[in-house]
């Protein structure tokens, strides 16, 4: 494969899980994305690999070049097209994309799961992914959006409410409830001003659909919350992952993290409604959902205001720490999308990874706007770590 495409893979009972994640930071030339593109779908095929989402984070101005040479190269393959998000995060080092984001599975037996693609007559285009097996039921549905106008009345509150209420619908025709859901991507439009409305019409749907939201709730969904626009009206766009929970696997932990206080309640900024991170256990593997996590402190205030270095190193020593203490590493990331406030602010995080004998090249750096104005850099991320066989 091109040297650009990383990959991360994880041999468990009777299936490998790939993440490929693809730095397009530095190249403006489609030809050279295109070839690129060729190689990843090209190594893909070769190695029977079903794709589970796909994720693209670059100018919404240039997505409609992407997916048309994507789509090209599936066509000339036989391969359908997967799901796939794109949202509008630009480049931290001048290229028309950031990052390719993929996750696929290789399966052994076929006989032993069935993996299905999910598409609704509401829906243009394939949202979401099945994996069903013995075990466990996954369903990952993706790009949910709502569009239209900024409504500065109730800054959007009822689009977010109407795009959050569509989702049980499709939850329903897959077998699973609203509250089987283990972890949501949120990208909304001018996210500083409207943060506050999004979490009001996030508060009022759990409330609905039996989310509870108390500090000492066992369950509440991981999230990642940052500015982002997937076309040029969208308002709000929505990914996230279930896991039926009437299944014997995975065994769910909601985490706690003793560098900062829990993300939920009224008495907290915006008043959010989200957890820290969601452990996932199998029989093989866990598999830790790392919440968008930003520089705050254990009162839910920010710290090192107007200090992007120390941002940057705060956010990441609390992500390793609750890694750690759950028995896991920030090298055992798979997946994980760096955002900068400020353009020049990425060339501080190598820097800032050697001096915390973090070995490991991140390449999803992308710039755009965190939840608060006073935040500069937030990280999300997917870790995974296999379990020693006696």
């Amino acid at each position: 494969m091109d040297e650009v495409i990383k990959l991360k893979s994880y041999q468990l009972d009777g299936y490998t899980k790939h993440y490929f994640d693809v730095a397009l930071n530095e190249i403006d030339d489609l030809s050279k994305i295109e070839k690129i593109c060729a190689d990843l779908y090209d190594f893909i095929l070769k190695h029977n690999i079903m794709i589970i989402y796909e994720k693209v984070f670059g100018s919404v101005s240039n997505k409609r070049a992407l997916l048309k040479l994507r789509k090209n190269k599936l066509d000339s393959l036989g391969m359908k097209e997967a799901p796939l998000t794109f949202i509008e995060c630009k480049s931290a080092k001048g290229g028309m994309f950031s990052n390719i984001t993929v996750f696929g599975i290789f399966v052994q037996n076929p006989k032993d799961f069935m993996i299905t693609y999910y598409q609704d007559d509401k829906l243009p285009e394939t949202a979401g992914t099945v994996i069903k097996c013995a075990d466990w039921t996954a369903f990952y549905l993706c790009n949910i959006s709502a569009s239209g106008r900024q409504n500065d009345d109730d800054k959007n509150y009822g689009s977010y409410l109407s795009c959050l209420n569509s989702i049980p619908r499709y939850l329903r025709n897959n077998g699973l409830k609203t509250t089987d859901i283990v972890r949501t991507w949120v990208y909304l439009k001018d996210i500083v001003t409207n943060y506050a409305a999004f979490n009001s019409a996030r508060n009022d749907f759990y409330q609905q659909e039996g989310i509870t939201s108390p500090e000492n709730a066992d369950y509440l969904p991981a999230s990642t919350g940052i500015e982002g626009i997937s076309s040029e009206d969208s308002l709000i766009t929505v990914d996230l992952i279930c896991y039926d929970k009437r299944k014997k696997l995975p065994h769910l932990k909601r985490v706690h993290n003793r560098l900062q206080n829990e993300a939920d309640g009224s008495h907290y900024l915006f008043k959010p409604s989200f957890s820290r991170g969601m452990l996932l256990n199998f029989n093989d593997h866990c598999e830790f959902q790392i919440s968008g996590t930003a520089s705050i402190d254990e009162a839910g205030k920010t710290v090192y205001t107007d200090d992007s270095y120390n941002q940057i190193k705060k956010s990441i020593v609390v992500i390793k720490t609750m890694l750690e203490d759950n028995g896991l590493s920030y090298n055992d990331i798979c997946q994980s999308t760096y955002f900068f406030k400020k353009q020049p602010d990425h060339q501080l995080l190598a820097e800032i990874l050697g001096e915390l004998n973090i070995n490991m090249s991140a390449t999803a750096l992308t710039v755009t706007n965190v939840c608060r104005d006073d935040l500069l850099f937030e990280q999300d991320g997917i870790a995974i770590k296999v379990y020693m066989k006696d």
